[in-house]
C-alpha cells in the first residue's frame, strides 16, 4: 500500500480484507440450561435450528474503522465509482452504524446515475434493517432512497411498510396514498395499502382501500378484507354484511365463507372491543392473498414486497456487497445461550 498509495483498486481490496477479518456473524438462540449443564460448563442443542435464528453481526472496531479510512480515500479520488460506494453503504448497515449507512446511501444517491440497479440496490440496505428486526433503521435508511426515486412505487410500498410497522402514521398514508398515484391499478399495492391502514386500526381508511382492490381484482378475500374493517368499526352492524358474503352462492371460496360467518356470529352476539382487535388480527394474512386473475402485465411494476433478482442474495443485500460474506467471510454459527431464571 505504501508503495501505490493512489491505487482505488488496491485500496478496496485492502477494505475488503479487513472488513473480513474484523466481521463475525452468531446465531442467536435462547435455549433453558439445567443445574447439569451448567455444573458441566456447556450444553447440548436439541432441535435448535441454527439456520433460521436471529443473526447477530458484530465487527472488530478497529479493523472496521481501518477498512473504511480506505473506502473514503478511494471515493475521494474516484467519487463515480459504485463498487466502493455500494461496500461503504453496505459496512455501516451490517455493522448497525445507521447514521454512517444514511450518509453513505444520500452521499451515494447524489453521486451516481439514478438507474433501477442503483435504485434496487440502495432499497436494499433499509429493507436489510428491517429484516434484521430495526425499523427505525430501516426507515432512516429508505428515507433518502424514496426521496431520490419519488416516481417508484415500489421502492414507496417499501418505505411505507416499515413507516407503518413504526406507526408514524401520517408518513405511511401519504407514501402509500403516492403509491395509489403511481399505480392505480395494481391491486397488490392497493391490498398492501389496506392492510397498513388496519394495522393503524384505521378501519374507515382500511375499508375504503379494500373496497378499491375488490374493484381491481374483484376477489372474494378483498370484499370480505372490507367488511372486516366495517367489523372494526361495528361489529354489530357489520354482522348483515358478513351474512351476505357467508351464504353458499355468494362466494366461490369455502375459506371465506368460513370467516365471514364467523364474524357475522360474533357480531350478533354483541362482540366489544375484542372485535376490534379480531379485525387487526387477520390483517398480515390479507396482504398475502394471491390474485386469480392477475397475471403479468404490460408495466407491472413488481411485487411490493421488494425487488429480488439475479443479482441479489438470500438476504436481500445486492451481491455488490455481500462480496464480504459469501466470498472472503466464513460466518461463525455459534450458539449464544441465555439462562432462563
Amino acid at each position: 500500500m505504501a508503495a501505490h498509495p493512489d491505487d482505488v483498486d488496491l485500496r478496496l481490496a485492502l477494505a475488503r480484507a479487513l472488513a473480513a477479518k474484523a466481521r463475525h456473524a452468531n446465531r442467536v438462540v435462547n435455549v433453558k440450561l439445567s443445574k447439569e449443564d451448567i455444573d458441566r460448563g456447556e450444553a447440548t442443542l436439541k432441535g435448535v435450528n441454527l439456520g433460521a435464528a436471529t443473526p447477530r453481526i458484530d465487527y472488530d472496531t478497529a479493523l472496521l474503522d481501518e477498512a473504511i479510512l480506505h473506502l473514503e480515500y478511494g471515493i475521494k479520488r474516484a467519487p463515480q465509482r459504485e463498487d466502493l460506494r455500494v461496500f461503504q453503504c453496505f459496512l455501516f448497515t451490517d455493522a448497525g452504524r445507521i447514521d454512517r449507512a444514511k450518509a453513505a446511501i444520500t452521499s451515494a444517491l447524489g453521486a451516481l446515475p439514478k438507474t433501477p440497479a442503483l435504485a434496487k440496490t440502495m432499497t436494499a440496505y433499509g429493507a436489510e434493517r428491517a429484516k434484521r428486526g430495526d425499523s427505525e433503521g430501516g426507515a432512516a435508511l429508505l428515507a433518502p432512497v424514496a426521496a431520490a426515486f419519488p416516481t417508484d412505487p415500489a421502492i414507496l410500498v417499501d418505505y411505507a411498510n416499515v413507516l407503518t410497522r413504526l406507526g408514524r402514521k401520517p408518513e405511511a398514508y401519504a407514501a402509500f396514498d403516492r403509491v395509489t398515484e403511481l399505480a392505480p391499478r395494481e391491486v397488490r399495492y392497493a391490498r398492501t395499502k389496506a392492510v397498513g391502514a388496519m394495522l393503524l386500526r384505521d378501519y374507515a381508511r382500511a375499508r375504503t382501500a379494500f373496497d378499491a382492490a375488490f374493484q381491481l381484482g374483484h376477489g372474494p378475500a378483498d370484499q370480505f378484507a372490507s367488511y372486516a374493517a366495517a367489523y372494526g368499526i361495528d361489529p354489530k352492524g357489520s354482522a348483515p354484511l358478513m351474512q351476505g358474503l357467508g351464504a353458499p352462492a355468494a362466494s366461490s371460496d369455502p375459506a371465506v365463507a368460513d370467516l365471514a360467518n364467523s364474524f357475522a356470529r360474533a357480531g350478533t352476539a354483541g362482540a366489544g372491543s375484542e372485535g376490534r382487535d379480531d379485525a387487526r388480527q387477520i390483517a398480515p394474512r390479507l396482504a398475502t392473498i394471491p390474485d386469480r386473475d392477475s397475471g403479468p402485465r404490460p408495466g407491472d411494476p413488481g411485487p411490493p414486497e421488494g425487488r429480488r433478482g439475479e443479482d441479489d442474495a438470500e438476504d436481500g443485500l445486492p451481491r455488490a456487497g455481500l462480496r464480504l460474506s459469501r466470498e472472503i467471510v466464513t460466518p461463525r454459527a455459534q450458539a449464544v445461550a441465555s439462562a432462563r431464571a
